[in-house]
């Protein structure tokens, strides 16, 4: 036993160096931020200042703001934390995925290869909800299948508050309990559930505090999903499917592993493959696609995978597999490596101007969040339509400065456009420009009193 713990602490520990060493060529030298991740970091200020800096979008889990906020109240610069956050999800990862592949009964840690993905090392220092969501959702897994179900429920709250659809992990732990072949404690169901449903009533009586309502945020999500970027991630039914092959080719023998899972009707392999089903099923029936949703499913459809591959023992199935993945890894971190390009600080100086006055801030994207702490109000949210254009510009006494940018200021119909005009005519009345930096074509305007 103490010789499996150390092989076991030693596999762990080798992909953990392996993938730390893999996130630098996506990090180094600085790359562009996200949308998103600036809305996070934005978010995690805001949290952490009791709303006098940054921004705040109500359909966002609160738990990468959260602990971005902390980062941010320690004066680390989001990129450093970014890294420092996806290093420790990578190193949890490592850990929980060998400890799984032992409780799943795979023998051979050369297969654990099978969960191998390009996509969750680039996206670790990203500052997105997908990785940490994954590394939790798996802890949980872990948890259950240890028979710690009280704690399994907590952190799959945890990993729901990360990331909304990882909700689905509780359905997948109840089936599991219900339909295991494995006799269950009689207050297994009981303390999982409670164990989830505790950190949720909060989340939801805060909901009802702040808003008004406790499902604001999913009821302003599904709209704004309805209204914005439909045709910028429409992408068809197998999208996910093509898309998961294309990070690892191995990927597609989890159906075989779902099978097995039916046949042996434990109580970590139901649970791993109806969390595996319900993400793959919930995410190609919603019209919002993102390449990145793969990384939610990636180390779900590699263990159950790595099952299959751990019945088939013959050394051309391990060398095929070894050679496979380093050439698919390798061509997927060359991808990935030039995916987002690098950090105009010319771009990030306009958003210091900000900074100079003290007052509130209108933004119509939210990159300014990462150069200034002034608290920001959202030109683009909830929806960019004719009435927001109407709002704002009678708003624009409350505030001291502007950051524009004309490519996130765009309208689909002659309303929208009109409203466009006269807020800019009000805006140049109003307002002084303090600087012009063009980037790919869109022109970044800061504008102060």
């Amino acid at each position: 036993s103490s010789m499996k713990n150390r092989n076991s602490v030693l596999t762990s520990s080798g992909i953990a160096f392996v993938l730390l060493i893999s996130t630098l060529p996506f990090v180094l030298p600085l790359r562009e931020p996200t949308w998103d991740a600036a809305v996070y970091w934005g978010a995690g200020k805001f949290l952490w200042s009791g709303g006098t800096s940054g921004l705040w979008e109500p359909l966002r889990p609160p738990l990468l703001p959260f602990v971005l906020g902390m980062f941010w109240r320690l004066g680390v610069q989001p990129w450093i934390a970014w890294w420092l956050l996806g290093a420790a999800a990578l190193v949890g990862l490592s850990f929980i995925i060998v400890r799984l592949a032992a409780l799943l009964g795979i023998r051979d840690n050369v297969v654990l290869l099978a969960v191998a993905s390009p996509l969750v090392v680039f996206h670790a220092g990203r500052g997105l909800t997908e990785v940490p969501a994954i590394t939790l959702a798996l802890l949980a897994l872990l948890f259950f299948a240890q028979r710690r179900y009280g704690w399994g429920g907590i952190v799959a709250a945890a990993a729901f508050l990360t990331k909304f659809p990882m909700g689905v992990l509780i359905v997948a732990f109840m089936a599991a309990l219900l339909w295991s072949s494995e006799r269950p404690r009689s207050n297994a169901l009981a303390r999982c559930a409670l164990g989830w449903l505790l950190p949720i009533a909060a989340f939801l009586v805060t909901n009802t505090v702040v808003y008004g309502t406790p499902l604001l945020p999913f009821l302003q999500g599904t709209d704004v999903f309805a209204k914005a970027g439909i045709a910028l991630y429409r992408e068809p039914v197998w999208f996910y499917l093509v898309e998961a092959l294309r990070d690892n080719v191995f990927f597609a023998l989890a159906p075989l592993g779902f099978i097995l899972a039916l046949r042996r009707r434990t109580r970590v392999r139901i649970a791993l493959a109806c969390a595996a089903l319900l993400l793959l099923g919930y995410f190609t029936l919603t019209t919002h696609k993102e390449v990145r949703f793969v990384v939610l499913m990636a180390p779900l459809l590699g263990l159950l995978a790595a099952s299959v591959l751990d019945r088939w023992r013959m050394p051309w199935v391990r060398a095929a597999l070894i050679l496979i993945i380093v050439a698919q890894a390798g061509l997927g971190g060359i991808y990935y490596a030039r995916y987002d390009a690098p950090l105009v600080p010319s771009v990030m100086a306009t958003d210091a101007i900000l900074a100079a006055t003290p007052g509130p801030v209108l933004v119509a994207n939210p990159r300014p969040a990462l150069a200034i702490d002034n608290q920001m109000a959202l030109l683009y949210y909830p929806v960019l339509d004719a009435q927001r254009f109407d709002d704002e510009r009678g708003r624009l006494h409350r505030y001291s400065a502007l950051s524009l940018n004309d490519c996130d200021m765009t309208c689909e119909d002659d309303a929208c456009a009109a409203a466009k005009q006269r807020f800019l005519a009000q805006v140049d009345m109003l307002f002084s420009t303090t600087a012009t930096v063009m980037r790919d074509g869109c022109a970044w305007v800061s504008y102060a009193r």
